[in-house]
């Protein structure tokens, strides 16, 4: 019996230390704070401290959060006087920070703060420059965008001045521009010449680098050609070369190097051919061969989808005016030729023959072409094709057609 008075002794004992040990929880009614830091906006990168007296010590916590997140900061306590640092990664980005002093759930003070951009250093720009090319005459531009920041590259005050200076020729332009939504933007307009634009810009003594924009010439407007060669004949040797004038834009500035002008022929039988060439300072150069027969021309060329020439006629005479033809003793070897042309010389290697042969009833059975060799042309009539009959055969060259009834024997 005396044994269990003991363990309820010892109970009892247990009981009452507990009970008298745990942490009484702070009465927070009577409890307030004030916020004794009278400063409410800072320069980004400022040491920020904020102290609060209170009715009575306590542990209150500082809850403070931007756009970027949210903490929560402990105090230093001096009696009644609390002392809350704000964290670098908070007070270095320009914007407002909203704080919450809280204890025991209770709201004892709220706030913000204004964290603006650092002017007083050297300030830091970004500055971009797009198309970096563009067309003469003025509808053309190029649009400049600057976003100047302080040195912790926070976005710099609406109505912060940028200055833009642009030089063309001979002449600068200086705009002044204001900051507005984190930018700073205009557009340049091309003028009516060809050139290079300089540009540049300053915010708060931080100078851009020169950026530059190309200044094009605009689309081709209508021009001349005229040809040269050597002689009007039809040869089918010589160079005919056909050339422009000096092509320009609107604005009298000269295309581009480079530019593909197409020069288009069509022949007295309606057919279309064609060369093209690239300007050099505004002049494009094509060449053709001299046709092979009498013929007329008309040139025309065209610049695509913007400009074209006058038409241009030329004409070449024949410069072959007859050939013989001789048979073998059985007929089925024929030459054509000496060929002579314009001056009575041989035709230049090369020169194409045809013979076209037919049966005695006229019905084409072949075609054979050949070329011309030391001013002559040869054609061999196969007897294993070629029976022993009445055939005819037409023969053309340099536009001369000649018609002749043989017997292949």
């Amino acid at each position: 019996m005396k044994h269990y008075r003991y363990i309820l002794v010892i109970l009892i004992c247990s009981f009452s230390c507990s009970k008298s040990d745990a942490p009484k929880k702070q009465d927070t009614s009577l409890i307030t704070s004030t916020l004794v830091t009278k400063k409410d906006s800072f320069t980004a990168g400022d040491s920020i401290v904020l102290k609060f007296s209170s009715t009575k010590e306590n542990n209150a916590i500082l809850i403070i959060r931007n756009v970027y997140g949210t903490t929560v900061l402990q105090p230093k306590k001096d009696k009644e006087i609390s002392t809350y640092k704000i964290p670098n990664s908070f007070t270095t980005i320009a914007n407002k920070i909203h704080w919450q002093l809280i204890l025991n759930s209770k709201k004892l003070a709220t706030g913000s703060l204004q964290i603006t951009p650092d002017t007083t250093k050297k300030t830091k720009s970004e500055t971009y420059l797009g198309p970096r090319s563009i067309i003469a005459g003025g509808n053309d531009f190029s649009m400049l965008v600057n976003t100047p920041t302080d040195w912790l590259d926070n976005p710099m005050l609406d109505n912060t001045k940028v200055v833009v200076k642009h030089q063309f020729k001979k002449e600068i332009t200086i705009d002044t521009l204001k900051v507005k939504n984190l930018v700073a933007w205009t557009t340049i307009n091309s003028p009516k010449k060809t050139g290079r634009i300089l540009i540049t810009s300053l915010s708060n003594d931080t100078k851009s680098k020169e950026l530059t924009s190309i200044i094009l010439p605009d689309n081709a407007t209508n021009f001349t050609i005229d040809y040269t060669r050597n002689h009007k004949y039809a040869d089918g040797n010589q160079i005919i070369t056909f050339t422009s004038s000096t092509i320009k834009d609107s604005h009298n500035n000269i295309v581009s190097d480079g530019t593909l002008v197409l020069f288009s022929v069509k022949n007295s039988s309606g057919i279309q051919l064609q060369t093209n060439g690239t300007t050099i300072n505004g002049i494009a150069k094509a060449k053709l061969l001299h046709p092979t027969k009498k013929e007329s021309w008309v040139v025309t060329a065209y610049v695509t989808g913007a400009a074209k020439s006058n038409n241009l006629p030329v004409d070449f005479e024949a410069a072959i005016m007859d050939y013989t033809i001789t048979f073998s003793k059985d007929n089925r070897t024929i030459t054509i030729g000496p060929i002579e042309s314009f001056m009575q010389q041989l035709v230049p290697d090369g020169l194409t023959v045809k013979a076209t042969i037919y049966n005695a009833n006229k019905t084409l059975l072949n075609t054979k072409e050949t070329t011309t060799l030391k001013g002559f042309a040869t054609f061999n009539l196969d007897s294993d094709f070629y029976k022993s009959n009445n055939y005819c055969i037409t023969i053309e060259a340099a536009g001369i057609e000649k018609n002749k009834d043989i017997y292949l024997r």
